[in-house]
């Protein structure tokens, strides 16, 4: 009998360890452990077609990795917002893009919305925002609670506050500073939930604007960025953040004070970044984005997009720089739009999104006009075309800051002595009038908002990237500013 209990303690260890081995296939020990996977401005990108020219990108081309660590990892996936405009999907399929049916199938855990978000907040997703209220009521949840690999982990949600956007914020939606809400916020999820970890996703970029003019000129104090809050507020253990950035893997995971760390998040679905916490530690890893095929691409947006967006222009581009391919831009809305005298054009040089070189497909203007700009007119005085013209100068500064430079375009020289088309006798009163976009017509860049305390509403004009399309389509002559742009390209 002994024997058989010996037998019997040897097959019981025997199914003991089978079951252990059964147990480790289907949870590996990394599901135990905490997993983050974050993007940020995806912008409703599904795909950039696999050009030649650049990676594959978009979430499209994530999607596999973002199921599987969710699955294997039981994963969180966070999103800091601008997720559903700022892409040619969004921009020409509209509604009828598929990318909310991407999202919605892949299931985010949490997204802050951003300010490209605000007029789809009806959408049922998972928005997370302490510091947004409409007429003075919290709309979503400030925060929410996870539990992870034996881990109770809180994750705080915060929007930026808005420069230029705030003209037109939908009717009583407030953005209160994200540093104040933080400062109020993570002391007291530490008290009340006292998490393992509080984790804050940051719709807004590293660093807010340092030079101080939209103080001086406008009475508004901007946001400060996601190294003012891990300075500022003890409490948090990682700081994600992300606003319309190139790539992650430059930036990476940063030890920051008090024990803070942050990582950055890339933007149009260039990149996918995965945070492990291991051994009381983050870890970091970038994933890239997957090909999938043309066929599934085709299948998924269609035909007709695909043919628009991979259709040769019949135009080549020759390399060259930002600044002179700005001013060629501007050029070549002045003369698609038309102007006349004592009217001018102004284009931002540093939304350009990439300067592909050789010959030019529809796609090419999306990256020249990133935005879905329609014409507005501006009416100017001569103060605000000197600070346009040279944004830095009143504060005694040689050169403006990048973000605020534009390649300004009028039809005579910047010595202001233009035809004045105002009929105030009082050369002061005067106003020019000027041609932008309407991102810039709304503040996008902080440039115009600074300048100008009350905007008229005006009806859309024409698109600016449509206009430009047809002229390039009937082959207009093409600017003195433009050696970079040539004919016969197919």
């Amino acid at each position: 009998m002994g024997c058989i209990f010996v037998k019997c303690g040897h097959l019981a260890r025997a199914s003991v360890l089978i079951l252990l081995g059964v147990f480790a296939v289907l949870f590996p020990t990394h599901a135990q452990s905490v997993s983050l996977v974050f993007t940020s401005s995806l912008g409703g990108a599904v795909s950039n077609l696999e050009t030649k020219s650049s990676r594959p990108a978009g979430l499209l081309h994530l999607q596999n990795s973002i199921q599987q660590l969710k699955k294997e990892e039981r994963a969180l996936w966070l999103d800091a917002g601008d997720l559903l405009d700022g892409s040619p999907e969004s921009m020409v399929l509209g509604d009828g893009s598929p990318f909310l049916g991407l999202v919605q199938g892949l299931g985010p855990d949490l997204v802050v919305p951003g300010e490209t978000d605000f007029r789809r907040l009806n959408l049922s997703l998972p928005w997370t925002a302490a510091n947004l209220t409409l007429f003075g009521e919290r709309i979503f949840p400030g925060h929410r609670v996870f539990v992870r690999g034996g881990k109770k982990i809180v994750v705080l949600g915060l929007s930026r506050t808005l420069r230029g956007h705030e003209l037109h914020l939908p009717q009583g939606l407030e953005i209160q500073d994200p540093l104040q809400s933080a400062l109020e916020w993570v002391p007291k999820l530490r008290a009340l939930e006292q998490p393992d970890l509080l984790v804050v996703v940051l719709h807004g970029r590293r660093f807010g604007p340092s030079d101080g003019e939209d103080t001086k000129l406008r009475g508004f104090i901007p946001s400060k960025g996601a190294s003012a809050l891990a300075r500022q507020v003890p409490g948090i253990d990682l700081l994600l953040f992300g606003h319309h950035d190139q790539s992650s893997h430059d930036f990476g995971v940063e030890p920051f004070s008090q024990g803070t760390v942050m990582a950055r998040g890339a933007s149009l679905g260039r990149e996918l970044l995965v945070l492990r916490w291991e051994e009381e530690h983050w870890k970091s890893q970038v994933i890239l984005p997957e090909p999938v095929g043309l066929p599934a691409i085709r299948s998924l947006l269609g035909d007709s997009f695909v043919d628009q967006m991979l259709g040769p222009l019949g135009l080549e581009l020759k390399r060259t720089s930002k600044a002179s391919l700005g001013k060629c831009l501007n050029d070549l809305l002045d003369v698609s739009f038309g102007q006349q005298k004592a009217v001018g054009t102004a284009f931002s040089k540093v939304f350009l999104r990439g300067r592909q070189t050789g010959p030019l497909t529809g796609a090419s203007l999306f990256t020249w006009f990133p935005f879905d700009d329609h014409q507005q007119w501006l009416w100017v005085s001569q103060r605000d075309l000197a600070l346009l013209a040279r944004p830095a100068a009143p504060f005694g500064k040689r050169k403006a800051p990048y973000r605020r430079q534009l390649a300004l375009k009028l039809r005579q020289p910047m010595d202001l002595d233009l035809q004045a088309l105002g009929l105030s006798p009082n050369v002061r009163d005067r106003k020019y009038k000027l041609l932008v976009g309407d991102y810039h017509f709304y503040g996008g860049g902080a440039i115009i908002p600074m300048l100008f305390t009350t905007l008229p509403e005006q009806p859309k004009g024409p698109s600016l990237r449509g206009a430009v399309s047809r002229y390039l389509q009937s082959q207009g002559p093409l600017p003195s500013s433009c050696p970079m742009l040539s004919y016969g390209a197919k």
